[in-house]
């Protein structure tokens, strides 16, 4: 999985690069074949006037899933980077587990059809 990270009118360290791709890394470890690449971006919002003004968006492209766009704003880029991290991760397995429960709902009402089929006398 490929992790993009770009950034407006902030400054990002080379360790906190490393700790962004690492923690993008290890956050969708378990989901890693189910997407193309995730693209962090940070933009400071209000420039000088400070606030809740450094913006994290965090993009996650599937395959054969709809893409997640999260974005989040805090007075750090370290924290809205946390938040938007744990929300998207959240948001993708969410979105791949959606087509089971529905395939799953689909066989017990069949199961349940069948039962009552099987049960009423010829």
């Amino acid at each position: 999985m490929k992790c993009f990270i770009h950034a407006n009118n902030i400054e990002l360290t080379k360790g906190f690069r490393a700790q962004i791709a690492n923690r993008v890394q290890n956050a969708f470890a378990r989901v890693d074949d189910k997407i193309k690449f995730v693209v962090v971006s940070f933009q400071d919002i209000n420039g000088l006037r400070g606030g809740k003004d450094k913006q994290c968006k965090l993009k996650v492209v599937g395959e054969g899933i709809s893409n997640v766009q999260i974005i989040d704003a805090q007075t750090t880029a370290q924290a809205a980077f946390s938040l938007a991290l744990s929300r998207s991760k959240r948001t993708f397995t969410d979105r791949i587990k959606r087509p089971l429960r529905q395939f799953r709902k689909a066989r017990s009402t069949m199961r349940e059809s069948f039962e009552e089929l099987s049960a009423e006398p010829a």
